[in-house]
C-alpha cells in the first residue's frame, strides 16, 4: 500500500500533473506577471552621429540653392543721389588799381614824354586818363586819351610837359578813373580852342577819381 499511495503522489505531483496536462494550474499558485510591452532600444552613439552628418548635409544643401538669389539679391544696383551742388560764393568785384612805372617820382623828364603804368580791374563803362598840373597854375590838364590798356595790363601814352620855358618846374601827373559824368568835363575842355591860354579843369567832378600820381621836374 506505501507503493500504492508512492505512486498515487507521483501520479498526483503538481510538476507531473503540469508537464502532462498543461492545461492544469494550481489555484494556490502565484500567477507569473504580465508579458511588458515590447520597448525601443535607445539610440547608439553611431545614431546620433549620423542624423547630425544628415542635419548638416541638408543645412548646406539648402544654404547652397539660396547662394545665387542671395548674390542677385547683392547685385540689384542702389539709386545713386546726387549731392545737391555748392551755392557758389557771391562774387566780390575787386577793386581798380592803376600804377605808374614811368617816369620815377623826382626825375626829370622832357617837354614831350612817355608815361607808362600797369592798370587792373577797370570797370566796364569807365575810362583811364591822364591828367597835368603845372605848379603854381591852378587846374588840371587832360592829355590825350583815353589811355588804352593791353592784355597784359600795360599801358603807355605819350603827354606834354608844359611849355619851352617851363625848364626846372615841377609838373604833377595824375592817373583817374572817369566815367560818363566825368567825360563830359573832360570833352568840355578839348572844345576850346586851342592856345598857349587852355583853361584846365578848376575842380574834379564826381565822374573823375584820381587814382595815382608822380612827381616830375622837367628837364
Amino acid at each position: 500500500m506505501h507503493s500504492d499511495m508512492s505512486n498515487y503522489h507521483q501520479g498526483n505531483d503538481y510538476t507531473t500533473q503540469r508537464s502532462q496536462f498543461p492545461f492544469y494550474s494550481n489555484p494556490y499558485e502565484e500567477l507569473p506577471p504580465p508579458p511588458r510591452p515590447p520597448q525601443r532600444g535607445k539610440p547608439t552613439m553611431a545614431v546620433i552621429v549620423l542624423l547630425v552628418i544628415g542635419f548638416l548635409v541638408v543645412s548646406m544643401v539648402g544654404w547652397l540653392g539660396a547662394l545665387p538669389m542671395l548674390t542677385r539679391i547683392g547685385q540689384v544696383p542702389t539709386a545713386t543721389v546726387a549731392p545737391a551742388p555748392t551755392p557758389s560764393p557771391t562774387q566780390t568785384l575787386a577793386s581798380p588799381s592803376v600804377f605808374i612805372t614811368s617816369p620815377t617820382a623826382g626825375s626829370k623828364v622832357s617837354l614831350t614824354t612817355i608815361v607808362r603804368g600797369a592798370a587792373f580791374n577797370i570797370p566796364k563803362g569807365e575810362e583811364l586818363w591822364v591828367l597835368m598840373v603845372v605848379d603854381g597854375v591852378k587846374g588840371y590838364y587832360p592829355q590825350s586819351g583815353p589811355i588804352e590798356v593791353e592784355n597784359d595790363s600795360t599801358w603807355g601814352l605819350d603827354v606834354t610837359v608844359g611849355t619851352d620855358k617851363d625848364h626846372g618846374r615841377k609838373f604833377e601827373i595824375y592817373t583817374v578813373l572817369v566815367d560818363k559824368n566825368g567825360r563830359s568835363a573832360i570833352d568840355k575842355y578839348f572844345v576850346q580852342t586851342p592856345s598857349a591860354n587852355y583853361v584846365g579843369i578848376n575842380t574834379l567832378p564826381e565822374g573823375i577819381k584820381p587814382m595815382s600820381r608822380v612827381d616830375v621836374i622837367r628837364g
